[in-house]
């Protein structure tokens, strides 16, 4: 494969364990800022690699002597990244069931969300739904690029007006309005029974979630609902549990799947060795990976039982495998749970079986399967 891309490392220590790391990241200065944020207590020191061809990924990880190597890629890689020892991690849509009542609905969303939720049903909101090309400019200038610029910064990858023209015109625009005042936006492009929301926008981004935020989930959920759509698909995140985004929409009670397509990004994860300070970042940093074609989640966890299980068991996902020395097998009832050794290496892909064969090598950890 000729095709090359730019290589960095990036050194510093994990958010939460304040273990050193070091993460060497195959792609775009937009992949290095985003898992400069989303892995390191403060901004790590970063070394630019040069270019390096897709066939010599694997072999420079040697050289490269990094506790994890990241490719950022396209779905075209993924089989690729999968025989060269890879986890294969799909950015995943999210997506909600509207059968039903808006109240049965609500009841799949967290507590605290719900609470959000109930605001927004009392405060004094308005919507709007419209096809009128003047509203699209100004929620793109005086809205969209103002919300993408301040929350992602230099990992901003902002839709061209053009390309939004064009998923308009498949659909409609929902305005949320406190009085006069437009406070948050999106789109709604119907999919089938489906609807589909690929823009989203919200004033006041200052804030993680404003309640602005909550209202465009609300109304677009109503509009959905009104309209006799079986499920609305609210877009993509990256694979990693800690994400913001990620956790804010499994909290409204979504599902994920592959996000599918040509363009569709897909990171490859490998790491060089499963020792302490990896399992750290596995603690600090679960992910979402393809087996056997369906997604599923890896941690690691100190113990296990249903209380520290739970927070991973996103729907959508067919399992959770955990890295542990301790599993309390009475506290896991309501869960299927298995130990894999050695001799299950064969049954699954290359990159499976390599990560799985490096914690059998541990005298102290093994992997568990859990299902629920």
């Amino acid at each position: 494969m000729l095709i090359r891309s730019e290589t960095y490392r990036l050194e510093g220590k994990l958010r939460f364990s304040g273990s050193d790391f070091s993460t060497v990241v195959v792609g775009s200065t937009v992949n290095v800022e985003y898992f400069s944020k989303l892995f390191y207590i403060d901004e790590p020191k970063v070394k630019f690699l040069g270019k390096l061809s897709f066939n010599k990924v694997a072999s420079s990880l040697g050289a490269a002597k990094a506790d994890l190597t990241i490719v950022a890629t396209s779905w075209l890689f993924s089989r690729f990244l999968g025989d060269n020892g890879f986890f294969v991690s799909p950015r995943v849509d999210f997506v909600l069931d509207i059968t039903g009542s808006f109240e049965k609905i609500q009841n799949r969303v967290s507590e605290g969300k719900r609470r959000n939720l109930r605001k927004v049903a009392k405060a004094n909101y308005t919507f709007e739904v419209t096809k009128d090309l003047s509203k699209l400019e100004s929620f793109y200038y005086d809205m969209y690029l103002p919300h993408m610029l301040k929350r992602y910064s230099g990992s901003a990858l902002p839709i061209s007006f053009s390309g939004l023209k064009e998923l308009f015109l498949k659909g409609e625009l929902l305005l949320i309005k406190l009085g006069e005042e437009c406070i948050s936006a999106n789109l709604l492009v119907p999919h089938g029974s489906e609807l589909w929301e690929p823009i989203l926008a919200v004033k006041d981004v200052d804030k993680q979630f404003t309640l602005g935020s909550y209202a465009v989930y609300y109304f677009s959920i109503f509009v959905g609902i009104q309209r006799g759509f079986e499920r609305m698909d609210f877009g993509e995140t990256p694979p990693f549990m800690q994400d913001g985004l990620f956790q804010f929409k499994r909290g409204l009670g979504m599902w994920v799947r592959p996000a599918m397509g040509s363009n569709a990004q897909v990171f490859g994860l490998r790491f060089s060795i499963l020792d302490k300070v990896a399992r750290h970042f596995l603690s600090d940093n679960p992910f979402v990976f393809l087996d056997d074609g369906g997604l599923n989640g890896l941690v690691f966890l100190e113990s296990v039982d249903a209380l520290s299980v739970k927070p991973f068991c996103v729907s959508g996902l067919a399992s959770l495998y955990v890295v542990s020395s301790c599993v309390d097998v009475s506290g896991l009832e309501g869960f299927k749970f298995e130990k894999l050794g050695v001799e299950d290496c064969l049954g699954y892909d290359v990159s499976f079986s390599r990560f799985l064969s490096m914690v059998c090598a541990e005298d102290k950890y093994s992997l568990y399967r859990i299902k629920w």
